[in-house]
Formats: C-alpha cells, sequence, structure tokens
C-alpha cells in the first residue's frame, strides 16, 4: 500500500499494529483483526479502559476522546468518519451511541452482528484492493454507517447542549475558541454553560479542548515529520511555547521527546503484503459465514386482539361511573407559584385537565419578614404566603401544604402563628374545607415518635381549621410492620386520619439484568397498606404522589423513549384502588427538588420553555372519559354517557428504554386493535379522533427535528411548544346497529375516540 493521506471529509481506514497508539475523536468503528486492542477515554477526569478481544467490533461516537493501543501481536483496523462529514452526511450523528456487541442482548441481534462482521471485512479488502480512498469505498462506508443506525444504535445520555457544545469545539478546535466564544454561539451564559459540561462529561471544558487538542497534536506528530512550530498553529495554539508546556502537563513529554518515543513514519500507514495475506487469511471466515437478509424488519408481523362491546342497555347499567383519581400538581417550593412561567402552566393545566390541587411545602424557612430601609418598617412574616393565598383564591384552587416532621418540631410557635394569622384572615364560611395538610415523617426518625409528633401537628391545626382535612405520607419503603407501629397509636388515639399517602418507584422492582419485557406492573405497596388498614379496622382515602412508570429510568435516553400510554396503564390499573394521584409541574422545578439528582420518583407534566410533556397528554385524554365505564383490559377502555361514548385504546409496552432507538425492536412491538361496538343505536355518529404517539405530541421528536449545534432560538422553542400535540382527526359515518374500529398502535401510543350522536 502507498502512504495513506488523511481524508478529513470522508471516511477512511486505519490500520493499528502492535504496541502502537492512536487517538480518536470522530466517529469510529474498531475491529480487531487480530489479538487485543485497549480503548482508554482520556477526555474525562477518571477515565474507562475496556479491551477489544480477537473478532469483535468495538464503536465510539463523537462525544470523546479516546486512546487505542494495541497489544503485543496485535492488528487492528479503524474505520473513521470525520466530523465534518458526518456533519454533512448525518447532522444529528454526535448523538448516537453504537451498542454492537455481541455480548450484549445476544439472541436478539446475533445475526445483524454477523452482517455487520461481513460488511465490516468486506471494507477492509475494498481498501486494500483499491489502494486506499475511492468513492465505492466511501459509499459503502456510509451504508455500512447507516446500517448500524438501523440496527444498533440508541440515543447517547449526554444532554443535547453539551452534544453540541462537543460537536462545535471539534469542528472549531484549531480557532482561537474559549468558553465566552461558545457561550456566545450558544446564546448561554458562561456559568451555565461551565457547570452543565463539567456535570454531563466530568471533565472542565477548557480541560476537554486542550486534551482534543493534544491528541491531534499526537496523531501528527507520530505519523508525519512536519515540523513541531507547524502543528503548534495547525491544532489552534498561538505559540509554540504554551503548546509545548500543555503537551508535557498531559503527557509528560515534550512533543519532540514524544515523537523520539513513539513516532514511527509507518506506523498505521503502509501494510506489508504479507499483512495484507495475514487479514485477508484472518477475514476469510467472516467473508464465509452464510448472509443474513435485512429484509426481515419490512415483514414484521403484528400482533393482532379483537374485542367486542356490547351497548345494551341492560349490560350498561351493570358497570360504574368512570372516575379518575383527585389530581395534585407539585410545585414543591410555594414561591414557585408567583411565577409569571409557572401561572401560566398552570393555567394551560386548567385548561386540558379536570380541577386540580396545589401540592406545596409549608416550611417555616418561607416564613420572612420584608424589610423596606427608607420607610424603617418591616412587613408581616406572611407576606409572601399572602400573596400565594391571593393568587390561590382568585384561581379557585384548594392547596395541599407538606409539613415536614422535623421542621414541625423544631418550629411549632412558628406554625401557630401561621395559623393564627390566616385562620383570622380567611375566616369565611367553608373557606377551608377544601385544605389539606399532609404530614411527612422524616426518613431517620422512630414510629413511635412520628405517632406522636402527628397527633400534636393535628391538634393544633385541627384548633384553626376545623373543615381541612389531615393526612400522613407513608413514604417510598412501605413495610406492613412499619405501618402498623406507625398507625396503630394515632387510630387509637382517636386522632383523624383524613387520607394516606405514598410513593412508588416501580424501578426498584426491576433487575437490570433481565428484559424489562417480563416485568409486572405489580403494586405491592397499595397491597400492604390496604391489608394493614383492614387489621386496624378503618378506612382512609390514599394518595399517590409521588410515583413512575417500571420503564421511568430514561435519563439514558435523553427524553427519547416514549411512554404515553405506560402513564396511563399505571393511573387506569388504580381506579377505585386509589383516590388521589399527583404530578410535578414540570421538569426543571422537579430536578430541582431532587438536588439536580435523578432518583426515579416524580413524573412532571411539563418540561423547559412550556411544552408539554407525554404525561401531560396522558392526563388530558384520560380526563376526556365521562360517563359509565362499560369495557376495561389492556388495550381497551370504553366510558358511555347519554348521547355519546369514548373509547380509548392503548398499547402499554413495557421493555428496557435504553434500546428505544432500535427500529426492529420499535417495529415489534407495534399492535392491530380491532373492536366491534354491537347494539349501537342506529343513527349518524361524529367521530373525533385524537392520535397519540412518538410522532403525534412527543415534544422530543419534533425538538430533534429543528434542532441545530447552535441550539434553538425563542421562536423555533415557541413552535415546538404549539406543535408537538396528538393529532387530531374528524369524520362522520352511520351505524346499523354496530360500528368497526381497526387501528394499529405503535409502542406506547394512545387513541381516544370521542363518538357521538348527532341525529
Amino acid at each position: 500500500m502507498s502512504a495513506l493521506k488523511k481524508i478529513t471529509l470522508a471516511p477512511y481506514l486505519l490500520f493499528i499494529n502492535e504496541k502502537q497508539r492512536f487517538n480518536i475523536f470522530d466517529t469510529a468503528f474498531i475491529f480487531a483483526v487480530k489479538g487485543t486492542l485497549e480503548v482508554e477515554e482520556i477526555s474525562r477526569d477518571g477515565s474507562f479502559n475496556t479491551c477489544i478481544p480477537e473478532g469483535e467490533i468495538f464503536s465510539l461516537n463523537s462525544q470523546g476522546i479516546y486512546k487505542l493501543t494495541a497489544k503485543r501481536g496485535s492488528l487492528g483496523c479503524i474505520l473513521i468518519f470525520p466530523i465534518q462529514y458526518c456533519e454533512k452526511q448525518i447532522p444529528d450523528l454526535p448523538q448516537i451511541l453504537f451498542t454492537i456487541a455481541p455480548k450484549e442482548n445476544t439472541s436478539f441481534f446475533k445475526n445483524y452482528y454477523q452482517t455487520a462482521q461481513q460488511n465490516f471485512a468486506k471494507l477492509i479488502l475494498l481498501w486494500i484492493s483499491e489502494n486506499g480512498h475511492s468513492s465505492t469505498f466511501e459509499r459503502k462506508a456510509l451504508e455500512f454507517l447507516n446500517f448500524n443506525l438501523k440496527y444498533f444504535s440508541e440515543l447517547n445520555s449526554e444532554n443535547r447542549i453539551i452534544s453540541d457544545v462537543i460537536k462545535y469545539i471539534k469542528l472549531n478546535y484549531n480557532r482561537p475558541i474559549d468558553l465566552q466564544n461558545i457561550s456566545n454561539n450558544f446564546y448561554l451564559s458562561n456559568s451555565y454553560i461551565s457547570r452543565l459540561f463539567s456535570k454531563s462529561t466530568g471533565i472542565k471544558l477548557h480541560n476537554f479542548l486542550s486534551r482534543l487538542r493534544i491528541a491531534e497534536a499526537i496523531n501528527i506528530l507520530t505519523t508525519t515529520n512536519k515540523d513541531i512550530d507547524f502543528i503548534a498553529t495547525e491544532i489552534g495554539f498561538n505559540n509554540t511555547r504554551t503548546f509545548d508546556r500543555l503537551f508535557k502537563k498531559i503527557t509528560n513529554l515534550s512533543p519532540s521527546e514524544y515523537r523520539e518515543l513513539y513516532g514511527n513514519e509507518k506506523r498505521h500507514l503502509n501494510l506489508s503484503i504479507e499483512s495484507n495475506k495475514n487479514i485477508i487469511t484472518f477475514l476469510k471466515k467472516y467473508l464465509e459465514a452464510p448472509e443474513y437478509s435485512t429484509s426481515k424488519i419490512n415483514s414484521v408481523k403484528k400482533t393482532e386482539y379483537s374485542y367486542s362491546v356490547d351497548f345494551l342497555e341492560s349490560n350498561v347499567k351493570r358497570y360504574p361511573q368512570f372516575q379518575l383519581p383527585k389530581v395534585f400538581i407539585i410545585i414543591g417550593n410555594p414561591h414557585q407559584l408567583l411565577r409569571k412561567n409557572v401561572q401560566k402552566q398552570l393555567s394551560e393545566i386548567t385548561k386540558s385537565i379536570r380541577p386540580f390541587s396545589i401540592c406545596m411545602d409549608l416550611n417555616t424557612n418561607s416564613f420572612s419578614p420584608q424589610k423596606d430601609s427608607n420607610l424603617k418598617t418591616i412587613s408581616s412574616i406572611f407576606e409572601v404566603w399572602d400573596e400565594i393565598f391571593n393568587y390561590l383564591t382568585t384561581q379557585n384552587i384548594a392547596p395541599l401544604m407538606i409539613v415536614h416532621e422535623e421542621n414541625f418540631i423544631k418550629n411549632i410557635p412558628l406554625f401557630k402563628e401561621f395559623c393564627v394569622h390566616f385562620s383570622n384572615l380567611l375566616n369565611t364560611e367553608n373557606s377551608h374545607q377544601n385544605w389539606r395538610f399532609l404530614f411527612k415523617p422524616s426518613e431517620s426518625s422512630q414510629t413511635h415518635i412520628t405517632s406522636k409528633a402527628f397527633i400534636k401537628f393535628v391538634n393544633l391545626f385541627n384548633k384553626f381549621f376545623t373543615q381541612s382535612k389531615y393526612g400522613i405520607s407513608l413514604g417510598n419503603a412501605v413495610r406492613e410492620k412499619a405501618c402498623l407501629d406507625l398507625l396503630h397509636p394515632i387510630v387509637q388515639s382517636q386522632t383523624s386520619i383524613d387520607f394516606l399517602d405514598y410513593s412508588l418507584n416501580q424501578n426498584d422492582d426491576v433487575d437490570s439484568d433481565k428484559h424489562f419485557l417480563s416485568a409486572e406492573n405489580d403494586d405491592q405497596k397499595l397491597k400492604v397498606i390496604k391489608k394493614v388498614l383492614k387489621i386496624l379496622k378503618f378506612n382512609a382515602p390514599i394518595y399517590l404522589l409521588n410515583w413512575n412508570t417500571i420503564t421511568g429510568q430514561t435519563e439514558f435516553t435523553n427524553g427519547h423513549f416514549f411512554r404515553g400510554a405506560l402513564i396511563a396503564k399505571n393511573i387506569i390499573d388504580r381506579l377505585g384502588e386509589i383516590d388521589g394521584i399527583g404530578f410535578w409541574i414540570n421538569t426543571e422545578i422537579l430536578e430541582f427538588a431532587n438536588g439536580n439528582k435523578t432518583n426515579g420518583l416524580g413524573i412532571s407534566l411539563m418540561h423547559y420553555h412550556n411544552g408539554k410533556r407525554p404525561a401531560f397528554y396522558s392526563l388530558s385524554l384520560l380526563s376526556r372519559l365521562r360517563g359509565q365505564l362499560i369495557f376495561c383490559n389492556n388495550h381497551v377502555l370504553v366510558t358511555t354517557n347519554n348521547d355519546s361514548f369514548e373509547l380509548l385504546l392503548l398499547n402499554p409496552t413495557i421493555f428496557d428504554p435504553k434500546l428505544s432507538n432500535n427500529k426492529i425492536l420499535l417495529r415489534e412491538e407495534e399492535i392491530k386493535l380491532n373492536i366491534i361496538l354491537n347494539n349501537l343505536p342506529n343513527s349518524k355518529y361524529r367521530i373525533k379522533k385524537y392520535q397519540f404517539d412518538m410522532l403525534h405530541g412527543a415534544l422530543y421528536y419534533l425538538t430533534n427535528s429543528l434542532q441545530t449545534p447552535s441550539g434553538m432560538d425563542k421562536e423555533t422553542i415557541d413552535y415546538v411548544s404549539q406543535h408537538a400535540t396528538p393529532k387530531l382527526s374528524v369524520y362522520e359515518t352511520k351505524t346499523i346497529n354496530s360500528l368497526q374500529i381497526a387501528e394499529c398502535l405503535t409502542y406506547n401510543a394512545m387513541e381516544l375516540f370521542i363518538v357521538k350522536n348527532i341525529i
């Protein structure tokens, strides 16, 4: 082979020989042709190492900087897609993380992995036979990339903003860029970009830029004879002295020392004829393996379900009224209610969802007087709370206030002041009848101490708010003995418990080593609470304020995993079992309340910038259901009300969200529903159909299609917020006794049919 000239605007192959190193910061596929290769990520503070055994393909996306080393007696082949090429051909490629290791999902991906090996082997032979890059090779390489995107890729866990920042740095690292330059380009503050970058990547932004430049310097030093001064300028340094100092700091060697130790003009540039023969011999077993047809993806057979629903009057009367649980919107810090964007979001929720209550913390830290230095006056410590209750009253929203045990015990006099102030201020008939107070035990408190504290809490507040309701939280760790120990003394004291609350993170019960398809939607905590209430011979409404679905841990998918039907199914499964259910108002407040840590608890209705998340539309569609419930199973729910009825179709799909970008898997999760509605009055009906799936209402998909490396401006953000909605179709039909509906539903899709008699 002749010497390889690096072509920066097209894919190319490199060969790495025994004891040699190469730095990679573009999208790359690595084939361990012989022996073992070692991959080390050097872009993070605390890098990871992994080995690629002989015969395996390993992939790297362009989010980091990696060092590839060939062990003794090893030979590797690297297929590189420069970021400039990816930016032109597949702009969203930096968001992709490839998963084509045979040890992962072996039963599902075995044949596709074999095809990937065959394709890679053919690329290597094409490169050797054509003596380097050619238009044919470029076309085949792009086919290989698209093949892997189609069958093996999933979304990266990195924040989308940071992904775009990394892309920007890699495209411009050889120019004089810094934090201010990057911040200006993305219309974000220096501190926000810096903090978010460090959190997402594990390294400071300027360190990432420095390592990227040094990684490229190493590649040029060890593969060319270019002058060191020229290299320094080529990779973005203003002078050689700065380059030398930083190079030595990172590698412990000067550029000239590094070249002398590791440089070799022929390393991974030329292969001898003998080496070519060895490669061809090794690749022969992959080329001779039977080819697997990928056409199967287009012939996935959908699972079909058929159901018959009878509208005979005698049958309808046997069923109960459809009743959703009370809805609680959680905001945490009550001061959030005074923010304009929160009030705007509450207004949106009011339009689409039935009446709700606001759930917020009643914390003495929020009791703070406002001082006017000019007038030398100090206002009431409840001035902000006066504004909060004034807003709730004008909007006709009832509050649920959470009082934390530890805060209550330390500040009983302050809570008494609160009671005196607002019982006098709002002392009108029935002014407090819709107020609720929830006592939340401290995690470290013993049950008998908590029981006494709750009794004291109710006795204090009930003197002033006699028409309010009082409840106690059982938390996430619901155990029979602990519940009995907590509630028994309270029941014996005849202190009323008007409601109970618990939390549910179903991910706690899922073994991550097992496939999510085997997971059961079984609420053991609710069963324990029901049993304890039966033992104590009293009953109380049960609220589920903080909860999540089985596949709720979706931070790995950056919002890509769509779970509309899953959320609806979780609510439907608890109809008649729980009396209240909670949702956080938006992602920002939920993350802030959790200290920016993902703990798996909490589902938010809105995203940043007022965009609506799947939970919003799931709840909104459920809120449209009225009348009597006459049919309900895993896929179909029917309600009827006078001259109309509602038909809700669901495809609740439980599987690992990290696989949610795999098109094969998603196609296999599609279902076909055939519904026959019998004994309908012969009439003309107007049908409104709301289609809610990942392409009609999922905020992420529309955002992704309009996202650019520079982010989105306000106009684009507003457009996404307005257009990421379920699809509405309206048509009319005449029926004679029956109506048949056949629909194909993608994974976790929902469809609501509102059918109204118009004659």
